[in-house]
């Protein structure tokens, strides 16, 4: 579970992160790894301790299967364009749950063979 970082430690990062004109609230994965290893490790060293996982996850590609937010960065498509597909019966969605919140995964592969179709 996460808990609140405290604003002078937000504020600390914020002040890192300024240096490359980038902040907190709308830091990418793709930006963090971009930043130089002082400044990486600070900002991870910084949110770590209050549940913060800054740390880039595994490439999509070494993932067999994706959360919606990771099938949407992996096609490049909008949840709501996977969401149809799946209601057409195009592509395969695993419901780990019977509640409307339980977590939603793609399988890499069926993405992979649905994308394929659409050339």
């Amino acid at each position: 579970m996460k808990t609140r970082i405290p604003k002078h430690k937000e504020d600390a990062v914020n002040a890192l992160l300024d240096q490359r004109g980038l902040n907190l609230k709308t830091l990418t994965k793709e930006e963090l790894e971009q930043l130089p290893e002082a400044i990486r490790t600070a900002v991870i060293n910084l949110l770590q301790p209050y549940g913060w996982q800054v740390q880039p996850d595994q490439v999509a590609s070494e993932v067999r299967y994706l959360s919606v937010a990771a099938a949407v960065k992996y096609t490049s498509m909008s949840r709501w364009t996977l969401g149809r597909a799946h209601a057409r019966h195009e592509l395969k969605m695993i419901k780990l749950g019977k509640a409307r919140s339980s977590k939603t995964l793609f399988d890499r592969d069926d993405l992979d063979r649905w994308l394929k179709g659409k050339k």
